[in-house]
Parts: C-alpha cells; sequence; structure tokens
C-alpha cells in the first residue's frame, strides 16, 4: 500500500531560530516540531527526556556537536520506535543520531550515512519550495514500513535563472540483525569509548523507556499459546478429526 502527501511551500523558510543560540540551550530546549512532515512527536519528546537525564551536554558538544531536535524525523515510523536527530557545529549537519525503541530500553546509535546527513542539511538551511513523502506499508514483502521524503530546492541570494533541484531520502523500518558490523553507540556523556551512561543505563545497555506501547504482535502471541485458546484449539482439531474417519 502507498500513500503520497505533497506540499508547496507558498512562502521561504524563516530563517533558524535556533541559530546564534548555545548548544546547551539548543540541545535542552524543549522539543517543538519544525519539520516539513508528520512525525513520532510523543517518541521524540520522551527519547529527548531521556536523553537529557543521561547527559553531559558541554561534552555533547565538545565531542559532537548540537543535537537539533525540532528537525528529527521518524520517516514515517509511528508506535514510538525509531527517529533520527541531526547533530549540528557551525551551520552543518556532521552526524545524525538514531534512536531505536526495543521493548522498554531505547539505544542510541551513530548515524553517519552522507546522503541522509546531506537531505538534512538541506532540510535546515536550503530553500525549499516543495516537499512530499511516499509511504510504502510493503516494501519488499517484508512488512517494513519505507518512507521516501523529496524536497525541491529553488533559487538562492536572490537568483531567479536558477533550475530547481530535487533530493530524496528512503528510510525504512530499523530491523536489528541485518548482517553488517553492529552500530557505533551514540554516547549521552560525549565519550564514545565509554560505553557508559547515567539514567538507568548505558550506551552499550540502553535506557529506560518510560510507558512503552504494547506490541500488538506480543499481545496475539501471548492470546494465542495460552492454556485456554490451546485446549480450544486441541478440541477443534480433535473434532475435525474425527468427522474425517
Amino acid at each position: 500500500m502507498f500513500s503520497l502527501c505533497s506540499c508547496i511551500r507558498e512562502d521561504l523558510l524563516q530563517p533558524d531560530k535556533t541559530k546564534g543560540i548555545s548548544s546547551q540551550d539548543v540541545t535542552a530546549a524543549k522539543y517543538a516540531s519544525k519539520s516539513l512532515w508528520q512525525e513520532d512527536d510523543v517518541y521524540i519528546g520522551k527519547v529527548q527526556q531521556i536523553f537529557l537525564k543521561a547527559a553531559n551536554l558541554e561534552k555533547v558538544k565538545e565531542t559532537y556537536g548540537e543535537l537539533y531536535w525540532n528537525y528529527s524525523m521518524s520517516f514515517g515510523q509511528f508506535g514510538e520506535k525509531y527517529l533520527l536527530v541531526p547533530v549540528v557545529k557551525k551551520d552543518k549537519v556532521l552526524l545524525l543520531m538514531e534512536a531505536v525503541r526495543k521493548g522498554n530500553r531505547v539505544y542510541f546509535y551513530e548515524k553517519n550515512d552522507a546522503d541522509l546527513i546531506n537531505f538534512f542539511q538541506h532540510v535546515l538551511y536550503s530553500n525549499i519550495i516543495s516537499y512530499s513523502e511516499v509511504i510504502d506499508g510493503a516494501a519488499a514483502k517484508s512488512k517494513y514500513v519505507c518512507s521516501t521524503r523529496t524536497i525541491v530546492i529553488g533559487c538562492l541570494n536572490g537568483q531567479t535563472d536558477c533550475e530547481p533541484v530535487s533530493y530524496s531520502q528512503m528510510v525504512c523500518e530499523w530491523k536489528e540483525g541485518g548482517g553488517g558490523p553492529p552500530p557505533k553507540s551514540f554516547d549521552p556523556l560525549g565519550d564514545p569509548f565509554s560505553g557508559g551512561g547515567g539514567g538507568g543505563g548505558s550506551s552499550d545497555d540502553g535506557y529506560e523507556y518510560p510507558d512503552p506501547p504494547e506490541d500488538p504482535c506480543e499481545k496475539n502471541k501471548q492470546i494465542i499459546t495460552s492454556p485456554g485458546i490451546q485446549n480450544k484449539i486441541k478440541d477443534v482439531r480433535e473434532k475435525a478429526d474425527s468427522k474425517g474417519r
């Protein structure tokens, strides 16, 4: 199943009000989405609070940069499970922080994907004249949800004779164990080599996630495997076998 959302900007993007603010204020400021698309705002807000509880903001600034939470993207993933946060130094997106929830734990990873980083750079700082999103809920028959987001960049600095340029990025639902090397942790303490942390966890062990939403698949599994349901299934099978004789 595909769904398409497309918008044309009648106004230019307003100057980013986070520019010029101290990095500690940017990273710690309460999340208020500036994304062009619909994001999992509940998840982003909760993840920010978990991160801030464990973080050494000055070390994070020194090691990584400023986390621009307001431009976080969940790329069509809802249910409190996935997001990407741009990490910025001197108006340059250098890295993305990936936050993945597994059950009642959330994990922070470095996402050093050049094309994705470039996409976020344009979202933050370019003259976007239109944008769209296509969501494919049956990609590759794998039950992944994939989101392809496209932006169109217009002229800069008063130019009028340039051709618009489009950029697209597709992100699919995060799945563990893709066959490659394990992702590198993004440490809230600002020490990528420590593997340690505070606030109820560590960068390797993850951090406690409050009130995780119930997994419908796990709930159905528990129902199906319950003794009462198993007895009913057994009775139905025995009746079917007796009629077949």
